[in-house]
C-alpha cells in the first residue's frame, strides 16, 4: 500500500492518468492505419500495441520517483527495458506482412524517417527506463545534446506520419505531446537542481528537517502550510529555532562518558530521556494513523503523551490504546462545567498530569491560512485544488473518512446540548478572555496532580503560577502562531529559573530541532523539554513509523551530545556546559 501511496502521491501519476488514455486512442488508431489493421494477426497486433504503449508511458516515468519501482526492478530496469522494446519490436516484425511493410516504406522514400524514427523510439525509451541512473550520466557526459537528437529523430517519425499515413491533424497533436514531455522534462531537471536533498521515503531523513521536507511532500499543499506557518511575518516561529545559535555548549573533555544515563523526571513521572508530545490538535489531518500513532511511538520511547482538547480521538481511546503516562491539554471556557467535565473524565482515565493553555484569547493572525484558504469549511482555490487532486491518498482518505470532529468537545454531555452543526463555531465561542489567576487556582482545586500553565513566557508570570497552584510552567509562544516578536522559549529559561528556583518545573516547549538543542536548554535551567513540530513532521511523513523516526533521531542526538559536552547524566547539565555567544 505505501508503494502505490508513493505512486498515486507523484505528479508524475495526475500526468499518466490523463494522457496515456489519449495517448492509446491516438496510437491504436494510428497503427490500424500505418500497418493497415487487415493484415495484422491477432498476437502481432498485440506486441505492435505493446511496442506503442511503451512508447506512450516513458515519458511519464520521466516524471515518476524511484520510489514508485520495487527494489528488484530498480536495479534491473534498464535491462528489462531493452527487454520490452526489443520483443515487441521484434515479434510485431513477425507477425506484420513484412512484404508489404517494406514496399510501403520504399514506396513512400521515407525509410530514413522510419527507421530513424524506431532508432529513436528505442533509445528514447532506454533513456525513460534509466533516468537518473549511472548509465545516462555516462552518455550525457559524453553527449549533453543527445537527448535532443532523440527527439528530433522521433519528431521525423511523426512528419513521416503525417506525410504518409493520415492527415496532419493527429500528427501535430503527437508533436504537441513531444514538444509538452520535452518541457516537463525540462522543468523537473531545473526542480532537481533546486533540491540537493531528494528526500522520498523515512530512510532518506537524517534529521527533523528532513522530515519535515518529506511532510511537505505528503501532504497537500493547504494542510502543510496549516502544520508549518505561523503568525504575521512568521518571526517568531524561525526566531524559536534560531534563537538556540545563539548559545554555546561547553565540553569537559577526559571525563568518563562510557555510560549515559538520560532518564529524569518531570511532572511526577520518570521518562527514559528528557523530551515529551506536546498536545497539538488535529493530528488526523496530517495521517490517517492519528493521535493513535503519536501515543504508541511515546509509550516505545518510554516518555509522556499530551492529548490536546481540540484532537480528534478522544479521552477514553487514548487511554485505551496505551497504558504510558499521559497528560491532557485544557482550556478554562466560558462553560466552566465543560471544563469540569475534561477533568473528571481525566481522573477516571488516569492521565498523569493537566496542562492549561493561556496564550490564546484570540486566534492569532495566521495568514497561510488565509492564502491556502485553510479553515473549516475549506476555501478552495484552483492551487489548492490541483494539491489536493496531485495527493491522492490523502485526499481519498479525508473523503472516506471524514472524522475530524473535536471529540473530546462533542462528547461532553454541557457541550452536546448547544453545539448545534457547528463545532468550531461554538468552541471559538467558549474561549474566555476573561480568565485570570482565580481561575487557575479554581482548576488547581478541581485537579489533586501536577499542573502545567502553557504559554508563560515571563518571570512574573511564572512567580504568579507558583501562588495559584502550579506545579510545572510550558515556555511556550504556541509555536509562533499568536502573539509575533514574542521571546523564543529558550531565551525564557534562564530568568524563569532564577526566579522560581526549585518551586517550578521549568519545560521549554518550541523550537526544538536538534539533541544540542535539547542540551542547551536543560544547562540553561529547564527540567526538560517538548516538542510540537517536531513529531507531527514524522507523523505525516510516515505515521507511526514517522513518528518513531523522528524521535529515535532526536534521542540518539541527545545521547551523542551527552557524550561529546563529556556529562554522563542530564542531572548534571548546569550553566557550566552552556554560554552566550559573544
Amino acid at each position: 500500500m505505501e508503494r502505490i501511496g508513493r505512486i498515486t502521491n507523484s505528479k508524475g501519476f495526475v500526468w499518466i492518468i490523463l494522457t496515456v488514455p489519449l495517448l492509446w486512442l491516438i496510437y491504436a488508431w494510428q497503427t490500424e492505419v500505418l500497418f493497415y489493421g487487415e493484415v495484422i494477426h491477432i498476437s502481432g497486433e498485440f506486441s505492435a500495441r505493446l511496442l506503442i504503449l511503451t512508447m506512450a508511458i516513458t515519458p511519464c516515468r520521466l516524471m515518476l520517483p524511484a520510489a514508485a519501482w520495487p527494489r528488484w526492478l530498480l536495479r534491473r530496469r534498464r535491462y528489462i527495458g531493452v527487454a520490452v522494446f526489443a520483443y515487441a519490436l521484434l515479434h510485431t516484425l513477425v507477425y506484420l506482412d513484412r512484404k508489404q511493410t517494406l514496399d510501403l516504406i520504399l514506396e513512400e522514400g521515407a525509410d530514413f524517417s522510419m527507421w530513424t524514427g524506431w532508432l529513436a523510439f528505442g533509445i528514447f525509451l532506454v533513456l525513460a527506463m534509466t533516468s537518473n541512473d549511472r548509465m545516462v550520466q555516462i552518455l550525457m557526459q559524453g553527449w549533453k545534446n543527445l537527448h535532443r537528437w532523440v527527439y528530433l529523430a522521433a519528431a521525423l517519425t511523426f512528419i513521416h506520419w503525417i506525410l504518409v499515413a493520415f492527415d496532419f491533424v493527429p500528427g501535430l497533436v503527437h508533436l504537441l505531446v513531444l514538444l509538452g514531455f520535452e518541457l516537463i522534462r525540462v522543468w523537473k531537471k531545473k526542480q532537481m537542481r533546486r533540491d540537493k536533498k531528494n528526500i522520498r521515503r523515512l530512510s532518506d531523513c537524517h534529521n527533523v528537517t528532513d522530515l519535515r521536507a518529506l511532510a511537505k511532500r505528503n501532504l497537500p499543499w493547504p494542510i502543510f502550510n496549516y502544520l508549518d506557518g505561523g503568525a504575521d511575518d512568521e518571526l517568531s516561529l524561525s526566531r524559536n529555532s534560531d534563537a538556540f545559535n545563539d548559545y554555546e555548549l561547553l565540553p569537559t573533555q577526559l571525563s568518563d562518558v562510557s555510560r549515559i544515563d538520560i532518564k529524569t523526571t518531570v511532572l511526577g513521572q520518570e521518562i527514559e530521556w528528557p523530551v515529551f508530545l506536546a498536545p497539538t490538535g488535529a493530528s488526523r489531518l496530517f495521517h490517517h494513523e492519528s493521535e493513535a500513532a503519536v501515543i504508541k511511538a511515546a509509550h516505545k520511547f518510554g516518555t509522556i503523551y499530551s492529548l490536546s482538547t481540540l484532537a480528534t480521538t478522544s479521552i477514553e481511546d487514548v487511554a485505551a490504546i496505551s497504558a504510558g503516562p499521559k497528560m491532557y491539554q485544557v482550556y478554562i471556557f466560558k462553560d466552566r462545567a465543560i471544563t469540569r467535565d475534561f477533568v473528571e473524565r481525566c481522573k477516571q482515565q488516569n492521565y498523569k498530569a493537566l496542562c492549561l493553555t493561556v496564550d490564546t484569547p484570540v486566534a492569532g493572525n495566521r495568514e497561510r491560512d488565509l492564502i491556502t484558504g485553510f479553515g473549516v469549511p475549506p476555501k478552495i482555490n484552483f492551487r489548492s485544488a490541483m494539491s489536493y487532486a496531485r495527493h491522492f491518498p490523502w485526499t481519498v482518505r479525508a473523503l472516506l473518512n471524514p472524522q475530524f470532529d473535536m471529540v473530546n468537545v462533542t462528547s461532553s454531555p454541557s457541550a452536546s446540548k448547544e453545539i448545534g452543526d457547528g463545532v468550531m463555531e461554538y468552541i471559538n465561542s467558549q474561549f474566555d478572555r476573561s480568565i485570570n489567576w482565580k481561575d487557575v487556582e479554581w482548576l488547581a482545586s478541581l485537579w489533586d496532580g501536577p499542573l502545567v500553565i502553557k504559554g508563560l513566557q515571563t518571570a512574573e508570570d511564572a512567580k504568579k503560577a507558583v501562588d495559584a497552584g502550579a506545579t510545572a510552567v510550558m515556555l511556550s509562544n504556541h509555536g509562533g502562531r499568536q502573539l509575533e516578536t514574542s521571546p523564543a522559549p529558550v531565551d525564557c529559561i534562564a530568568p524563569v529559573a532564577d526566579a522560581v528556583g526549585d518551586k517550578l518545573e521549568i519545560i521549554c516547549d518550541g523550537g526544538i530541532r536538534r539533541g544540542t538543542h535539547v542540551l542547551k536548554a536543560l544547562s540553561l535551567g529547564a527540567t526538560a523539554c517538548s516538542i510540537g513540530r517536531g513529531y507531527l513532521f514524522g507523523l505525516a511523513a510516515g505515521g507511526q513509523r514517522g513518528v518513531e523516526h523522528a524521535l529515535g533521531l532526536l534521542r540518539s542526538e541527545v545521547e551523542r551530545g551527552m557524550a561529546l559536552v563529556g556529562c554522563k547524566s542530564v542531572q548534571e547539565l548546569s550553566g557550566r556546559y552552556v554560554q552566550r555567544r559573544r
